[in-house]
C-alpha cells in the first residue's frame, strides 16, 4: 500500500522549484521532504528529507526546513 502523502507548499528558491510534502509511512513515522527541480547541466534533482513521529511535528519541520534551504540559497 502506498503512503498517504500530502502536498504543503510549491515555490520557486533560487530560481529552481520547489515542492514541500509529508508522507504517513505508518506506525507514527511521518517523513517531510523538498524536492527541487534542477534544470541545470546535469539535471537531475536535490533533496531534503526528515523524519517525524507525528503529522504536527511534520508539517512544522518542513515548514522550518524550507525556511532554512531559502537563507541557504539566497
Amino acid at each position: 500500500m502506498a503512503p498517504e502523502t500530502n502536498l504543503i507548499k510549491t515555490g520557486i528558491i533560487n530560481g529552481k522549484r520547489h515542492t514541500a510534502s509529508i508522507a504517513h509511512m505508518g506506525n507514527d513515522v511521518y517523513i517531510a521532504l523538498i524536492v527541487s527541480e534542477d534544470p541545470g547541466p546535469r539535471g537531475g534533482y536535490g533533496r531534503v528529507s526528515r523524519t517525524f513521529d507525528n503529522e504536527l511535528d511534520a508539517i512544522a519541520g518542513i515548514l522550518e526546513a524550507w525556511t532554512e534551504l531559502e537563507d541557504k540559497l539566497k
